[in-house]
This record gives structure tokens, sequence and C-alpha cells, in this order.
């Protein structure tokens, strides 16, 4: 998988949604753009958004995921899916 398998989720957004993320002072085309996702609905949502994004835009993306060590398992979990997710979308991430 890379991100080209986000796109059908582009049909999926609002329109108003995908003219702010892409409004300026959106990151110019060929710029890296850092996003940090914690395995929750909201941050893997944004991930898929700008992946499929990315592909038009000449964004390059990379993940960035941190388990601070307070949720025991559940945190270790979920930074294990955030690294797949990544491998999956063949995007670098960045974790500790």
């Amino acid at each position: 998988m890379n991100p080209s398998s986000a796109l059908p989720l582009l049909r999926l957004a609002p329109r108003s949604l995908l003219d702010e993320i892409t409004r300026d002072p959106a990151p110019p085309r060929g710029a890296t753009i850092l996003v940090a996702v914690s395995g929750g609905g909201d941050s893997v949502a944004l991930l898929y958004l700008l992946a499929a994004l990315s592909m038009g835009r000449g964004w390059r993306l990379a993940v960035a995921t941190l388990d601070h060590g307070l949720r025991g398992e559940e945190g270790a979990a979920d930074a294990g899916f955030v690294q797949e997710l990544a491998n999956r979308l063949e995007l670098p991430v960045i974790s500790d």
C-alpha cells in the first residue's frame, strides 16, 4: 500500500476542509510535512487525508508517534499500530 490508497478518502472529505488544508499558507510543493499520529481516529484520518493530498501537491510526509509510557501496554499498542500504518503507507516514521 502507498499513499495512493488513501485517494478514496478525498471523495468523503468536505470540500471546505480540503480548501482549508490547501489554501495559502499551505506548505509549498515539495515540502516535507511531519504528521503527529497518536493512533486515535482523528490523527489517523488526518494522516490518510494528507497522504491523499500529498500526491497532487508533491508533499513528502513523515509520521511521528510517541509512547510516553504512561498508559502501559495500551500506549505501546497504539505506537505499534502507528508504526504499522506508516509502513503500509510507505512513509517514514519517527518514534521513541
